[in-house]
């Protein structure tokens, strides 16, 4: 029995510790390196919890017609190379477009060059002495939309 009082403890323990993203972890980045990414839905504290309070997130409302945005999180080292895996956070579902843009992202070896040539011009912020890109990505759910007129 102290082995299945051991693994009920490891797993409640594992349980408690589980955040609530997807990690996609395990894939291969165009250098051959490990690459991945975290997938956060906006009504989970864990990306706040992360130090993302800044990423502009919007929750698509019928007060914004259905529009939202959603955010993706790259931090960079002082040599201005990505230092961890993206952090996504979503509105609605993942997309998969940005899942795609993501993988290629690549930790210790994207540069803030190369993420810039990915994604754009970013709003740009310091969480605890480390450099935070955001980027906005625009969503829409015409389930919230208020009804039209007629």
């Amino acid at each position: 029995m102290p082995t299945l009082g051991c693994f009920l403890s490891v797993s409640i323990w594992l349980s408690f510790w589980a955040i609530d993203t997807r990690a996609a972890a395990g894939l291969t980045g165009i250098s051959g390196e490990q690459s991945g990414f975290y997938a956060i839905p906006s009504n989970s504290d864990r990306w706040m919890k992360m130090g993302f309070i800044r990423a502009p997130v919007d929750e698509p409302t019928p007060f914004n017609n259905g529009y939202g945005t959603d955010a993706v999180a790259i931090t960079f080292d002082r040599n201005g190379k990505v230092n961890s895996p993206p952090v996504y956070i979503y509105t609605i579902t993942a997309d998969t477009n940005q899942e795609r843009k993501l993988r290629l992202v690549v930790p210790g070896i994207s540069t803030m060059e190369s993420v810039r040539r990915l994604y754009g011009r970013p709003f740009k912020t310091n969480v605890g002495g480390t450099q935070v890109w955001y980027y906005s990505i625009p969503v829409f759910n015409p389930f919230v939309q208020f009804p039209s007129e007629r």
